[in-house]
């Protein structure tokens, strides 16, 4: 039988005209991606969240996960909900990292960060922006390059190119240092 199937299958190759050779794969990156629906991915430290990974669709590859229209919500270690969303991202899961790119939009408080590409490394529990971005707050406008978020401290810091606007600056007067 297995040599019937072996020259049921050279006949065919040879009828069809071509080399012999079989027709080229799908490119190896689309091959190896499934589609999947609305995928959502917890992490856990003990009873609490500490961080949730949705999307609306995502292609699982071999090493990755690429996510269209993603959400991330991390939680402090108070419960504060912080919100990262954009058009996509990619999201490894030995590493548990995620890259945010397009359009990326933080909402902390009353604040607004957007910028067009934002890392999370699970391991350092960081957000890191390595070009532009934007801070909105009520009075306050903040831009800049290079920002680095601690989500444990909940602090900030910026690697250079800083501009802060307050719209009410009358707050700091006479505040102590």
């Amino acid at each position: 039988m297995a040599v019937g199937s072996l020259l049921l299958a050279i006949g065919l190759m040879s009828r069809s005209g071509e080399t012999g050779l079989p027709p080229a794969p799908p490119t190896a990156k689309k091959q190896n991606r499934a589609q999947v629906d609305r995928p959502l991915i917890v992490e856990r430290k003990g009873n609490r969240m500490l961080w949730r990974l949705q999307a609306q669709k995502a292609e699982q590859g071999r090493h990755d996960m690429h996510l269209i229209s993603p959400k991330l919500d991390l939680f402090t270690d108070a419960g504060e909900l912080i919100p990262v969303k954009g058009k996509e991202a990619w999201f490894n899961p030995v590493t548990k990292s995620i890259r945010f790119k397009g359009d990326v939009e933080v909402d902390y408080r009353k604040w607004i960060l957007r910028c067009q590409v934002l890392n999370y490394d699970h391991r350092t529990e960081q957000l890191y922006i390595p070009g532009a971005f934007r801070i909105r707050g009520e009075s306050i406008r903040i831009r800049g390059k290079g920002l680095t978020a601690f989500r444990q401290t909940q602090k900030i810091r910026v690697d250079h190119g800083v501009w802060v606007e307050d719209r009410k600056p009358e707050r700091w007067e006479g505040a102590s240092s």
